[in-house]
């Protein structure tokens, strides 16, 4: 089959590439010739739409283009430019090399390769600017996240965003992709910012996972589980990704009243279970029925355990015992009192009796004990 042969221009913009393409959208990596430089730019195909749908579309594209010209934020694709041609429109998008999150989920290897709190933290310092900017996205989700080659987070598509000064609204309409969905969605109730914090949760479920909290077999039983009042079935979290369950009972309440107040109390809460003295430190203190975790103080290193070692290590033990590995780490340098003790700690994570001595050489070729 022969090659779609691609546009021959978008304005300026010379399209070199298609990048992928759904139902009525395509987005291609395109040359910028007047600053020279390339930009993904996205169009929206109308001409098998009927009249009330391309008003619809094309209102939601205005919204996309308004609400991303907003954020000048490091973990969100910049919008450059929007146009049309030949009747289509079209966005101009800062170009990301990289993979999406949903990529990343789907690949055992590569989802091993994640750091939960950093990628948690950037993901929820962009919803906190934007939401800062009365901007609600309300598609959080793998396919909205994109990872750049050195773990940068950049969000995309504010598509079905809500822009809280714009007259375009949707009375009951479902939006957002159901397994990362906030119940007030599935359900049609007002929508505010913590619908995002519950997806930013869900997300966070997927990374320790590997699938999203209240997936189903099928769309109705997603949304069911979504729409009763069953809480999140939170056993997948064992060993150290245990830590996080206070956390995601939080974030994923099904009363938007019981999650943290605005994503940088999420993102603390998340830092604070991540951190060795983090079970001591949890605070009684209550914001009505939510229990809010408080910051504990970090704990000094081992000597001679660098940045360099510690990622390293990491990346060892994450074959055995998957994304949660950098924390482990960072946990057991911060409590092993001997480098030694800390090899003991990293052999005994990685639970393979039958590998421990080989295991512990390789450990100590790491952290240079060899």
């Amino acid at each position: 089959m022969a090659e779609e042969a691609l546009p021959p221009s978008f304005g300026r913009y010379r399209p070199v590439e298609k990048l992928g393409s759904g139902a009525i959208g395509t987005v291609y990596r395109a040359h910028d010739p007047l600053i020279d430089r390339f930009v993904a730019i996205k169009i929206i195909r109308l001409d098998a739409l009927d009249d009330d749908q391309k008003t619809e579309y094309r209102a939601r594209f205005k919204i996309e283009a308004q609400a991303g010209g907003r954020c000048s934020h490091p973990a969100i694709i910049a919008i450059h430019d929007a146009g049309e041609a030949d009747g289509q429109p079209y966005l101009v998008m800062e170009y990301v090399e990289g993979r999406t999150l949903r990529a990343i989920l789907a690949d055992p290897a590569a989802r091993q390769t994640l750091d939960p709190v950093a990628l948690m933290n950037e993901l929820l310092g962009a919803l906190g600017y934007a939401h800062a900017r009365k901007i609600i996205h309300r598609d959080i989700k793998p396919a909205n996240v994109m990872i750049t080659p050195d773990f940068r987070v950049k969000v995309a598509d504010f598509g079905i965003a809500r822009l809280d000064d714009s007259s375009h609204t949707q009375t009951g309409e479902i939006l957002g992709t159901p397994s990362y969905m906030a119940p007030e969605q599935v359900i049609g109730a007002p929508v505010d910012h913590r619908a995002d914090l519950f997806s930013a949760a869900a997300i966070l479920f997927a990374i320790l996972t590997g699938r999203a909290p209240f997936a189903g077999n099928s769309l109705p039983e997603t949304l069911a589980r979504l729409a009763d009042n069953r809480e999140a079935d939170l056993t997948p979290l064992s060993g150290q990704a245990a830590a996080f369950a206070p956390v995601l009972r939080q974030a994923l309440a099904k009363n938007p009243a019981h999650r943290p107040p605005d994503a940088a109390a999420l993102a603390a809460a998340i830092r604070a279970a991540a951190t060795p003295t983090a079970s001591a430190a949890r605070s009684p203190a209550t914001e009505g029925d939510a229990t809010i975790l408080t910051m504990p103080t970090a704990q000094p290193a081992p000597s001679g355990v660098g940045p360099q070692a510690a990622e390293q290590a990491s990346a060892l033990l994450a074959g055995y015992i998957g994304p949660i590995a950098r924390l482990t780490v960072t946990r057991a340098i911060a409590q092993a009192p001997t480098l030694d003790a800390l090899i003991d700690r990293l052999v005994e994570a990685a639970n393979r009796p039958d590998e421990a001595p080989a295991l512990r050489a390789r450990f100590q070729d790491v952290l240079g004990l060899a």
